[in-house]
């Protein structure tokens, strides 16, 4: 199948001397490590540990205290299981799009994979001039190369975890333009399909005004871009500045639309801007807290969309929503909207109707039981006192600390939030041990990275869905993976991630 190859280079801040640096990559072939100080160039030797995704850099001399540089050789093939950096083909045009939710980062460039490691990411990306490519940050300029092809640099993004990094390239068509004040919105799509942009564009100008207020917090990444990507698993991915959809999901036909689904396109655009603020400015340090995230979101998208359309009464349908959370929570194998997660594995089987559907019924319930305004006042000084960082919520803390109201009712609030029909015991997040690229404190130890990647892109496969958004749809069925037909060159990728 199509390769990609590339370089990564990453600026670490070190604690204390070190004879090895471990980070994650999995899939991926890496070479060629070297880290360069202040006193000169060092030699790496890699060792791979398939088992936990990571690889190890050994040298043969300490390397020293402060700034250092890896720099990493690395290739690997596009994917056909929807993740990672992934293949697809929509009427014989090629395209390649990321997927990186929960801990699929590593399969597109080796890195310190892990939500609470975040970091300023700057992409380069060279492809044919006829390709669009389209990322988190807006682009700042492009070369023309004299093989036919082009590089696009993006601007350096916010910090923002791994998970959040996204790159779509291809025969893509961009809509027109629409504004919620500053903010530039458009949607992306395959071409023949520009007639179905307006209600999308609609639904995230009407979501992203009023979450604004909501957060009293202006959107904080530069551009917003709606991509409907023609091959994806989950029904949408909240990407910071390009949120990727199922193409069901966003593209609507003004001719035979029902009701039904604008209601469900703006529900779950509305959900992925809501993790603007609450998710990608403020994230979980680790995937425990995945129920915060997609519980706040299923809750602020019908929160929003109902003073957006009170005529929808969206309400009504939240609690048809719940009930398939209501019918898997009554089962033996139920589990708390919190849960301990250990590996990537653990962490995708959370994405499901409980961490969304009883977690949102939860969040509602304490809303109601503090008020809405007390509610939404905790909410802002939450998000402001934590923005670009990543939290652990803790068993009580974020309510107890940001509510300066009725500590009681706040409690009893934030006791029933940690607790679980078939589970009494109330839970904390805690921090897992010390993971890869921390030093002996547990901090994330990496600062800075920046690096380059390459791909081809070409058709697709589905993988088992995680159910994520709710997806209406089933997943598109499997297709058989094909040699290249026009046998072009990579497409090059790079990527800038500083602190």
């Amino acid at each position: 199948g199509p390769a990609f190859r590339g370089e990564v280079s990453l600026e670490l801040d070190s604690s204390r001397r070190r004879r090895r640096i471990e980070l994650h990559a999995a899939d991926l072939r890496v070479a060629r490590a070297s880290v360069e100080t202040d006193g000169g160039a060092h030699r790496g030797k890699i060792v791979r540990h398939p088992d936990r995704e990571t690889i190890e850099v050994r040298f043969s001399s300490l390397l020293p205290t402060g700034s250092l540089r890896l720099r990493l050789s690395f290739s690997g093939r596009l994917r056909t299981d929807l993740c990672g950096l992934y293949r697809a083909e929509v009427g014989g045009s090629r395209y390649a799009f990321t997927q990186l939710e929960a801990a699929d980062a590593r399969k597109f460039f080796p890195c310190f994979d892990e939500p609470g490691m975040k970091a300023r990411f700057q992409l380069s990306v060279t492809t044919a001039r006829e390709h669009a490519v389209i990322s988190n940050s807006r682009p700042s300029t492009v070369d023309e190369l004299e093989d036919g092809r082009k590089t696009v640099h993006f601007e350096r993004t916010p910090l923002l975890s791994t998970y959040l990094v996204a790159l779509a390239v291809g025969d893509l068509e961009c809509s027109r333009v629409t504004r919620a004040g500053r903010t530039p919105i458009r949607v992306w799509h395959v071409p023949g399909k520009n007639d179905l942009t307006a209600f999308g564009l609609e639904a995230a100008r009407e979501s992203l005004l009023r979450l604004e207020k909501y957060f009293g917090m202006p959107y904080p990444y530069g551009k917003l871009d709606l991509v409907a990507v023609p091959d994806f698993e989950f029904g949408a991915m909240e990407n910071a500045g390009a949120v990727f959809f199922r193409e069901t999901l966003l593209l609507t036909d003004p001719a035979t639309v029902t009701l039904g689904e604008k209601k469900r396109a703006a529900e779950v655009i509305c959900h992925e801007l809501a993790h603007m603020w609450f998710g990608n400015l403020v994230t979980m340090a680790w995937w425990d807290d995945l129920w915060l995230n997609e519980a706040f979101a299923t809750w602020m998208a019908f929160w929003i969309v109902d003073r957006w359309k009170p005529e929808w009464k969206m309400w009504h349908d939240f609690q048809h929503h719940r009930a398939p959370a209501l019918e898997l929570d009554g089962l033996k194998n139920t589990h708390p909207i919190y849960t301990r997660v250990r590996t990537p594995e653990d962490a995708n089987a959370n994405f499901d109707v409980i961490t969304y559907e009883k977690g949102a019924s939860v969040v509602r319930m304490i809303e109601r039981f503090l008020g809405e305004a007390p509610f939404r006042r905790g909410v802002r000084r939450y998000i402001k006192r934590h923005r670009a960082r990543a939290r652990y919520s803790g068993p009580r803390g974020s309510f107890r600390r940001e509510h300066r109201g009725d500590r009681s009712r706040v409690d009893r609030a934030t006791r029933l939030s940690h607790r679980s029909r078939r589970d009494k015991t109330r839970t904390r997040a805690e921090p897992t041990g010390t993971l890869p690229g921390t030093n002996d404190r547990g901090r994330p130890a990496v600062l800075v990275a920046n690096g380059t990647g390459v791909a081809d892109p070409l058709g697709g496969t589905s993988r088992n869905p995680k159910s994520l958004e709710r997806a209406e749809s089933a997943p598109p069925p499997p297709r058989a993976a094909r040699a290249d037909p026009a046998g072009r060159g990579p497409t090059a990728v790079r990527l800038r991630q500083c602190r």
